[in-house]
């Protein structure tokens, strides 16, 4: 498990830098699954939120 400052440092990197999945890696020391995890865990709450939203929509 890793803290929520580190899952938010791998998100900036990712999103607003651009960096790679390796190069967040070997900057920060942490195994590649790691950077996936917390880059997935973003995807997964948004898409969740959003679904959420779906199901009270009156069509």
């Amino acid at each position: 498990m890793i803290s929520p400052e580190l899952a938010a440092r791998i998100r900036r990197l990712h999103f607003a830098e651009h960096w790679k999945v390796g190069t967040i890696c070997s900057e920060l020391g942490v195994h590649h699954d790691t950077v996936r995890r917390a880059l997935r865990a973003t995807r997964t709450s948004s898409f969740k939120s959003w679904r959420a939203g779906m199901n009270n929509a009156h069509w």
